[in-house]
């Protein structure tokens, strides 16, 4: 997905650690007791495939830094960023005008062992046992908490997904709840073989 102010893209990890670190941003650095393999090569990947979209965008790289909630920015660019992965599949996302949450995930049974944790009762009946379903709500529902960027938010209660009849590709209808403001965003999300995506729009 590329337009004038918006750069996406999705990587599958098939490279070899050593090469990565050859690609790897002299900006950036490892995260200090970053040590699983798997872990530090989606850390990696996250910033060279940031690194590539700014480079559609026509942006200087100069890292990327986190605030205190643990949301990335770009160093010196006023510009959202979004970044998830799933071994070995690393998604992000820039935008220069909106904030913005991407989240991808694959498959696994213990969405559904969880699901009555960080889902909403209406969801958790929508979602029935159907594990694509379920993959969807939980994107939806880590894009918005990124795209929100505050860490006191629950997944059941504050951050809801209007209900959806599911397809390959769809458009989702999400809620932000606080005492203050409701919030309404607009996410897109999409089936693959062995992971789903969701992202706002």
């Amino acid at each position: 997905m590329l337009t004038p102010n918006r750069a996406w893209g999705l990587w599958q990890i098939t490279e070899k650690m050593e090469y990565l670190k050859q690609q790897f941003p002299s900006y950036d650095r490892l995260p200090a007791g970053l040590n699983h393999p798997d872990k530090i090569c989606e850390h990696m990947v996250g910033r060279i495939l940031i690194r590539k979209l700014c480079r559609h965008l026509q942006l200087p790289y100069e890292g990327i830094r986190k605030n205190e909630n643990n949301k990335p920015f770009l160093y010196n660019q006023p510009v959202h960023i979004s970044i998830s992965h799933s071994h070995p599949y690393v998604t992000a996302v820039i935008d220069r005008i909106n904030p913005v949450g991407i989240d991808l995930e694959q498959y696994k049974p213990k969405l559904l062992r969880i699901a009555p944790r960080i889902l909403h009762a209406s969801e958790v009946a929508d979602a029935g046992t159907d594990i694509s379903k379920h993959t969807v709500y939980w994107c939806a529902k880590e894009a918005l908490l990124k795209v929100q960027g505050e860490k006191n938010l629950t997944f059941a209660e504050d951050i809801r997904i209007t209900p959806f009849t599911l397809q390959n590709r769809g458009i989702l209808e999400g809620h932000i709840l606080r005492p203050e403001k409701i919030s309404i965003f607009n996410l897109e999300y999409q089936l693959m073989p062995d992971y789903a995506y969701a992202y706002t729009l």
